[in-house]
């Protein structure tokens, strides 16, 4: 099963290093992937809880790369209905 895990750097609820914790006790996936949302990952900012989903930002640097993981499981069809949702 394919597993895409995403952290923001600036999350104080969900530190990156707990969700890298969990990430790294689960299993061996299809496809694993860890994505840390922040400056030192190519990010225009260290993303926060909530702005790691529903800021302009999130929009424009996360959903796509979100999007694009997704349309490398071969599953068209979610991806079209997960566009739908997020505007893309």
């Amino acid at each position: 099963m394919p597993l895409l895990a995403v952290a923001a750097a600036g999350d104080h609820q969900d530190p990156v290093w707990a969700c890298r914790t969990l990430f790294d006790q689960i299993g061996a996936a299809q496809h694993k992937q860890f994505l840390c949302l922040g400056r030192e990952h190519g990010f225009d900012e260290d993303f926060d809880h909530v702005r790691m989903l529903v800021s302009k930002a999130a929009q424009q640097q996360v959903w796509p790369r979100v999007i694009e993981w997704l349309n490398g499981q071969s599953v068209p069809e979610q991806v079209v209905e997960f566009q739908a949702a997020v505007g893309s």
